[in-house]
C-alpha cells in the first residue's frame, strides 16, 4: 500500500467520523428541542386545561351562575340602549370597592373557608392532576419530526463528500 493510498484511506475515515458526529449532533439538537417543547406544552396544558375545566365546572355548579344566566339578557339589552350609563355605574362600583375594601371587614380565614365551601376543591384538584393522553397536535409534531429525520437522512446520503474523487464538502 502506498503512502497516497494510506492518506486517502485516512481521509475517508476522517470524513466518515465527521459525518457521523454531525448526524449525532443534529439528532441531539432535535431531541432537546422536541423534549423542551413537549415539556413546556405539557406544563401549559396541565396548568390551563385541567384547572380551567375544573373552574368552569365549579362555576356551573355555583348558585350565582343561575342568577347571571337569568340577568344576562336584561343586562345585554340595557347595555345596548344605555352604554354610557352602564360604564358610569361600573366605574362607581369599582371605585366603591377600592375605597371601602370589603375584604378587610372579614378575617382572611373566614374568606378562605367560604371560598373553600363554594368551590369543590377535590374536583378541581383531581381534574388538574388527571390530564388526558397525548393530544392530536403532539401526534402531528411527532410525525413531522420523523418526516424531517427521513428527509435529512436522504439528503445526507445523496451528498457525495468525495472520498476518492478528492472533492470537498459542497458549499
Amino acid at each position: 500500500m502506498t503512502q497516497a493510498d494510506e492518506t486517502a484511506a485516512a481521509l475517508a475515515q476522517a470524513r466518515q467520523r465527521l459525518t457521523r458526529s454531525r448526524q449525532a449532533l443534529l439528532e441531539q439538537m432535535r431531541n432537546c428541542s422536541t423534549a423542551s417543547a413537549q415539556t413546556q406544552r405539557a406544563a401549559n396544558e396541565g396548568a390551563q386545561g385541567g384547572l380551567w375545566r375544573g373552574l368552569m365546572q365549579a362555576w356551573q355548579n355555583h348558585p350565582a351562575a343561575l342568577l347571571v344566566q337569568a340577568l344576562a339578557p336584561v343586562l345585554r339589552q340595557h347595555t345596548r340602549q344605555h352604554p354610557w350609563q352602564v360604564l358610569a355605574i361600573s366605574g362607581l362600583l369599582g371605585g366603591a370597592v377600592v375605597l371601602l375594601r370589603p375584604w378587610r371587614l372579614l378575617p382572611l380565614g373566614a374568606l378562605l373557608m367560604s371560598a373553600a365551601r363554594a368551590v369543590p376543591l377535590s374536583q378541581l384538584l383531581s381534574a388538574w392532576l388527571h390530564q388526558g393522553g397525548p393530544t392530536g397536535s403532539e401526534h402531528e409534531q411527532k410525525q413531522e419530526f420523523q418526516r424531517d429525520q427521513k428527509r435529512d437522512q436522504k439528503r445526507d446520503q445523496k451528498r457525495d463528500y468525495g472520498g476518492d474523487k478528492g472533492s470537498q464538502r459542497p458549499h
